[in-house]
């Protein structure tokens, strides 16, 4: 488990790290759960992606296609404040609003008051973790309805993965 392995370090460094990374996977077998805010890194090193707000999973599946085809807001808005892959940059966006307080009780999603998004059934009971048709699990009512690949302010996404 690398937690936050390369933050703080300079490109150069980072790289280097990620290469012993790779190589230890490759030579040993290994498996690696690399936890990062940096969805740049994420990108170019993970086979999969689990995405969490606010303590709890709201999306996972293969990296290629939860970075350029999210199925939650959330995710969709990550990728909309990060400079991951050749995305023409603007101003700097960010995701309106603020997380609930840590350890909140909500009735309904975590993010709907952040989310562009919700619908009256977001709040009116626990969203469950589904999986979708793909394989993909998602924790949206609107997830698979929602086409996020579009919905930004970033136009059409294509992170190398």
């Amino acid at each position: 488990m690398a937690d936050e392995a390369t933050t703080a370090l300079d490109v150069v460094v980072q790289a280097e790290v990620l290469e012993l990374l790779a190589r230890m996977r490759a030579e040993h077998d290994l498996a690696l759960l690399l936890v990062s805010h940096d969805l740049a890194v994420i990108a170019e090193v993970c086979d999969r992606v689990l995405v969490a707000y606010a303590g709890e999973l709201v999306e996972d599946g293969p990296a290629e296609r939860v970075l350029n085809d999210p199925l939650h807001p959330y995710t969709e808005a990550l990728l909309r404040v990060t400079t991951v892959g050749d995305w023409e940059r603007r101003e700097l966006e960010v995701i309106p609003g603020a997380p609930p307080e840590v350890g909140a009780r909500l009735p309904g999603c975590r993010f709907a008051d952040r989310c562009a998004f919700a619908a009256p059934e977001c709040l009116s009971g626990p969203v469950p973790l589904r999986e979708t048709a793909d394989g993909r699990r998602v924790r949206c009512v609107r997830g698979e309805e929602l086409d996020l690949s579009r919905a930004g302010a970033h136009g059409t996404r294509e992170v190398a993965v």
